[in-house]
Order: structure tokens, then C-alpha cells, then sequence
């Protein structure tokens, strides 16, 4: 039968060496420690009071510490301070959840006060309560000399990075590098068995001075009296969790505030082993809570103030806007009344515009009319003289050449100083010519007798009355008076005249001293169109003398006046303008820019007919632009109370 032995300084595995052959059915004692000699791995036996059962004799070797000296001292002080909290997790997997093996690196103080790491696979016995591990060197980095793994087989350096790299090692590292959490362990009694660095620094403790003490060196006087430690571990050791914030000391008497997480810890059988331990400290976080709340509250005292001065304010505001919006809106109607009157302005400026050029237009006709009808009357009457007196005149020079003839007869040979007379005055050739000079001037006194008639009913004093009218008439007075424009000069051909006129053309209702105002203006710048070709030698390129051709015609219930010339044209961006009061492309002191736009106004508004323009294009003798006036028989009722008005006014 197998023994296992433990001696003070050592453990051996013996066996009883055979003097004889055995039977078959006893057992051959076995000495393990020649196994244990060829292997290259560490063995021990942990009990439940944390210290070495068994341990192999080489861990001296490895170590430099005396089998004795690590059996006398709880096994945990044996681990690196970073590393105890992984252990102790690993081995709660190990008893609490019923794990078969559990593996974890740590590192494990040498003689000369170095760490070396070791590699360990670890055990539960329930039945005997103690942890049997397995353990490998790994010198002084947890890769170094490791060849084969803890079951005997070998693997490479990825295996064991592939090991070493899983949630477990993860964690592990996790609770050895965590500095802002304390995470310890307790026995079942409340004493220390493990000591994170997040410990060491939340409660000022290290490792050495904390492993063994009970949880109480880190309670108030007051909690200790109370025996608040115990309470809180029986609380959890019932209830399986306990968690409290409240006052804790740091080494050296230094009160924080902590949040305390304490879970009790049992085996797979619910046999409790002992308590973890997160103690966080939350001081920094208890002060901003306080300052945060007397902040609020501060807060709250401000809000109601000021939410009653923006109450007030807000009242204030309302009032105002109120008033904004009554403001505003007067504003608008205001607006809306200033927009109105200022179109009712505009409009009243453009008709007062328009009449006014209408007045000045009409003053200066109806003074050129007086003019014209006062010199007509003043050259009527001499004329008259003149024409009435011609036969009279004709009939005594008849006689007195017949008196002569006579005389020549009677008295064949006159005295000397008679002879002498005839001869001097010319006798013959003037009683040859004194007939033709007397038609001379009767033809001449007629002209001067038509040119005053046609000035008289060019006049028109009636200029306000609506009568019927022959049109042609008014245009051979008008040509009458404008003939001035038509002879030839030093710089330009005679304007040739071609009359068009329609037979039998019907006469109209109208106002004729206007309609020949109409006519004068349309000739007057059909002569300025005429002389604008010649200044920009555009009839000599065409060879076409100046030509005005005047047309008349029925449409319908109206008579057609149109009036074409072969000057210069009008462009595209002067037609729409054309008609528009003060509108003119002639030169400063040429033209007003009212003759157009008047006539429009005696055309369109006056006598209710039409007045455009056309542009032509193939006509004979050049023709370029025609102006057209369309006057309609009889006057309409809308013409008939514009007639009225003036009349009133």
C-alpha cells in the first residue's frame, strides 16, 4: 500500500521494498519520489487553512527559500501582491462552481527578494478540503524556458499565448491591474486572505500589512463599537450580497467615503468559504453630490426669483407686443393707404403730365391758329383789293390800247416828239404784253386767294365744335401749309408727293381743326425721317428720291388715313414707346415729344379711333414706315361726353 508521509523539512512518497517475491495479491510499495525526480514539474497540497500540506522538495531549489520556512507562512504570502486577486478568483471557479482543473500564471517571491513566474494547474479534493496543484517554472517571464505543458504534451509558444490568452487570464489581468477598485478577499471570519493594488491604494494598506488582519482596520471607532464588521458579514453570508455607502478609514485615520460590495463565497455544497470584497471610494462623488444639492437648491432659490422677475417681464413683454402688433398693424393700413394714394399720385402726375403737354401743345396751335388766321384775314383784304380791281384794270388797259389803235389810224403819221415816245416806251411790246402781265397777276392773286382760304381752314377758330368734315380737304390744307417742307433746298431733292385717294370718301363727325393737327404732326415727322436718311447717306445707297405717299381708304364703319415714308425707319426698341408722353429720339430743341403722344390722345380718346404704326417691307419707292389713323363715321357717346366736359370747363 502506497503511504504518504510528512516529515518537518520534507514530504516523501515511500514504498516498502520486498525481500521476496510478493504474492500476487499484495501490494509492492513504490518510491514516487524517483517519479518525481525525473519530472520537471512542481507538486503541492494546499489545505483550507491557506497553508502548504505537501510540497515538493525541489520547490527549495527553485525558490531559495527552506521547505520549512514556506510551510510556515499562509501560501498566499509567498504570491505577488498583483497577483493574489486573480488566484483567489480562479480558486472561488474552482470550489464554488465545481470546476475539475483551473490554470493561472503567478509569481511567487524568491530568497533573494526576486519574482519568478510559475505556471500552475490546480485541483479540488472535496472530500479532504485541499487544493493539489501542479506547478512549472517559467523564470522570470511567464514565456521563459516553457516547453511542455502541465499535462505532459508539448506545445509551442502560440499554444501557450492561446492559453494564456482566454477570458480567464483576461480577467485576471483585470483584477491585478485595477487601481480604482479595492478587491480583496475574507475568510469566513472576516479575516484578509487576498490584496489587490486598487486596495492598496483606496485604503492606504499594503499587501504585507494587510493579509491576516481582520476586515475591521478599515471601520471607524464608532462602526467597530457597534460591531458593524460583523453584522455586515453575517448580512451577507445570509443574504449572499451586501452593499453600503458610508464612512471607512484609510491607514493612518483618514475618514473617505465609501460604495462597499461584499458577496459571500460558497462551495459547490453551500459550505461558506469566505467573502469578496469591492470597496469603491465615492468621497469626490459624495462632495460633488452635496455641493451639486446645495447647488439646486441655490438653483431653485434663483429660478423662483427670476421666474417671478420673467413673469413680470414676461407681462411687460405681452403688453408691449400687444402694442407692437396694434402699431404694426396701423402700419400696415397706413401702408397699404400711402401705397394707395401714392398709385392715385402717379396716375394724377402722368394725366397732368400728359395735359399739360396737351395745354402747352394746344396753347401753341391755337396761338400759331390765331397767328395764322389773323395773317390770313390781314392778306384777304388787300388781296381781295388787288383781285377785285385786275378786271377793271384789264378792261381800261383794253381801252386805252384801243384808243391808241385808233389814234393810228386817225393819224398815220404823228409829230416827231410823238414818234419820239413810241419809240421810247416800247408801244408795241407793251400793248403785246400788257394782257399777259394782267393774267400773270390774276393767276397769282388766286394762288395768294387759295393759300388764305386753305390757312382759314387750316385755322379753324372753331377749333372746340364737332361738325362733319372732308377729310381730303384737311390734308390739302395741310399739305398747303407745309409745302415749305417739301421744295427742293441747296441739301436735299423735293419731297415727292403721292396721293392715294379713295373716291367718294364719305365725311365723318370730328373735330377738323385737331384731325389737321394730327395730319401736321405725322407730315412733320415723316420730313424728319427724310432728312435723318439723307444726314446718314442712306438715299444715295438706295436711289430713291424723298417720297411721302398718302393713302385713304374704308374699313368697315371708319375712314383710314395712312401716311408712309421711305426715311430712316423706326427700330424695334422705339415702337413701344412711341406713343409716350415726352418721348423723342430727335435732338435737344428739335422736337418736344408731345406731337405723337397728343395726337394718340385726339385719335384714340377724342374722336374714339385708332392710331399705330406698321413697318413695311417690299413696298414701291422704299416705303419703310406707315402710320395709320382710323376715325370712325360717327362720333361714339364716350367721344360725345369728352366733348361736353370741355365744353363745361
Amino acid at each position: 500500500m502506497i503511504q504518504m508521509v510528512g516529515k518537518s523539512n520534507q514530504t516523501k512518497f515511500l514504498y516498502y521494498q520486498p525481500h521476496r517475491t510478493p504474492a500476487p495479491s499484495e501490494s509492492v510499495p513504490i518510491d514516487l519520489d524517483r517519479f518525481s525526480a525525473l519530472s520537471s514539474q512542481l507538486f503541492c497540497a494546499i489545505g483550507a487553512t491557506g497553508y502548504f500540506q505537501m510540497l515538493h522538495p525541489q520547490w527549495s531549489e527553485v525558490l531559495g527559500w527552506s521547505v520549512e520556512t514556506l510551510m510556515s507562512k499562509p501560501w498566499l504570502e509567498w504570491i505577488h501582491p498583483e497577483d493574489s486577486g486573480s488566484i483567489l478568483h480562479e480558486l472561488h471557479k474552482l470550489i464554488a462552481n465545481g470546476t475539475e482543473v483551473v490554470t493561472y500564471k503567478v509569481r511567487l517571491r524568491c530568497g533573494d527578494g526576486s519574482y519568478r513566474w510559475f505556471w500552475w494547474k490546480v485541483t479540488y479534493a472535496q472530500s479532504e478540503k485541499q487544493l493539489y496543484a501542479v506547478v512549472r517554472d517559467l523564470g522570470e517571464h511567464p514565456w521563459c524556458d516553457l516547453s511542455s505543458h502541465a499535462n505532459g504534451e508539448n506545445a509551442t509558444s502560440n499554444q501557450i499565448r492561446r492559453e494564456f490568452n482566454t477570458p480567464q487570464a483576461h480577467f485576471r489581468l483585470l483584477m491585478e491591474n485595477v487601481k480604482d477598485y479595492a478587491i480583496y478577499m475574507l475568510s469566513e471570519r472576516g479575516y484578509i486572505i487576498s490584496w489587490n493594488a486598487g486596495a492598496e491604494r483606496v485604503n492606504g494598506y499594503s499587501t504585507d500589512e494587510a493579509i491576516g488582519k481582520h476586515i475591521s482596520i478599515v471601520f471607524p471607532p464608532e462602526d467597530i463599537e457597534k460591531k458593524r464588521p460583523e453584522k455586515i458579514l453575517h448580512t451577507a453570508a445570509v443574504e449572499g450580497r451586501f452593499e453600503d455607502e458610508n464612512w471607512r478609514l484609510r491607514k493612518g485615520g483618514q475618514r473617505f467615503w465609501a460604495n462597499v460590495i461584499v458577496t459571500a463565497i460558497r462551495d459547490a455544497e453551500g459550505q461558506l468559504l469566505g467573502f469578496s470584497v469591492v470597496t469603491r471610494d465615492i468621497t469626490e462623488r459624495k462632495r460633488a453630490e452635496a455641493e451639486l444639492q446645495q447647488a439646486y437648491q441655490d438653483l431653485e432659490e434663483q429660478v423662483e426669483e427670476r421666474t417671478a422677475e420673467l413673469s413680470q417681464t414676461n407681462a411687460r413683454l405681452l403688453q408691449e407686443v400687444r402694442s407692437r402688433q396694434r402699431t404694426e398693424e396701423a402700419l400696415r393700413q397706413s401702408k397699404a393707404y400711402l401705397k394707395e394714394q401714392a398709385q392715385q399720385l402717379e396716375k394724377t402726375l402722368y394725366q397732368l403730365q400728359r395735359t399739360q403737354g396737351q395745354l402747352i401743345h394746344t396753347e401753341k396751335m391755337s396761338s400759331l391758329g390765331q397767328l395764322v388766321a389773323g395773317v390770313a384775314h390781314e392778306i384777304n383784304n388787300p388781296i381781295s383789293f388787288i383781285y377785285g380791281n385786275i378786271d377793271y384794270a384789264r378792261h381800261y388797259i383794253e381801252d386805252l390800247l384801243h384808243l391808241i389803235r385808233v389814234y393810228q389810224q386817225q393819224y398815220p403819221c404823228p409829230p416827231p416828239e410823238i414818234e419820239t415816245a413810241i419809240e421810247q416806251i416800247d408801244l408795241e411790246f407793251i400793248a403785246t404784253d400788257a394782257p399777259r402781265l394782267l393774267e400773270s397777276m390774276q393767276e397769282g392773286a388766286e394762288r395768294i386767294r387759295e393759300i388764305v382760304v386753305s390757312l382759314r381752314n387750316f385755322s379753324h377758330h372753331d377749333r372746340t365744335r364737332i361738325k362733319r368734315a372732308n377729310l381730303h380737304e384737311g390734308l390739302d390744307n395741310t399739305l398747303m401749309v407745309l409745302q415749305y417742307r417739301f421744295k427742293e433746298t441747296p441739301h436735299m431733292q423735293g419731297v415727292r408727293i403721292l396721293k392715294s385717294y379713295a373716291e367718294d370718301l364719305p365725311q365723318v363727325e370730328c373735330y377738323p381743326a385737331e384731325l389737321n393737327q394730327v395730319f401736321t404732326h405725322l407730315l412733320n415727322n415723316a420730313c424728319d425721317a427724310l432728312e435723318e436718311k439723307r444726314k446718314t447717306s442712306l438715299a444715295e445707297t438706295d436711289g430713291t428720291p424723298p417720297t411721302i405717299r398718302i393713302r385713304t381708304y374704308v374699313c368697315k364703319n371708319r375712314v383710314a388715313i395712312a401716311l408712309a415714308d421711305n426715311g430712316c425707319g423706326v427700330s424695334e426698341n422705339v415702337r413701344e414707346q412711341i406713343f409716350d408722353p415726352f418721348f423723342t429720339t430727335k435732338v435737344v430743341g428739335k422736337g418736344t415729344g408731345l406731337g405723337l403722344s397728343i395726337g394718340y390722345q385726339i385719335v384714340v380718346e377724342k374722336h374714339g379711333g385708332r392710331l399705330y404704326h406698321r413697318a413695311l417691307e417690299g413696298e414701291e419707292a422704299g416705303l419703310k414706315t406707315e402710320f395709320v389713323v382710323e376715325i370712325p363715321l360717327q362720333l361714339p357717346d364716350s367721344a360725345q361726353e369728352t366733348h361736353q366736359q370741355d365744353a363745361t370747363a
